[in-house]
């Protein structure tokens, strides 16, 4: 529950920053440092919630590539 709280301010966060600079005009050095460090977070909060909703296998594909090419000896 905390994940998704975090996912939807960091968009709301997100969208809120846009708009300050879209009305305001002003396109500094510290708005990219924010714009970075928000998409950073953003990405790894939805990397959170997505494994929090488990719509997906567990299983990645470096793990299915090792088992495929596993040698039983």
């Amino acid at each position: 529950m905390f994940l998704i709280f975090m996912f939807i301010f960091f968009i709301s966060a997100f969208l809120l920053l846009m708009y300050g600079v879209i009305k305001s005009r002003k396109v500094t050095v510290p708005f990219f440092l924010l714009l970075f460090l928000g998409t950073y977070c953003f990405f790894n909060v939805a990397k959170d919630v997505l494994d929090e909703l488990d719509l997906g296998s567990k299983t990645s594909f470096n793990q299915l590539d090792d088992d495929i090419f596993e040698i039983d000896d």
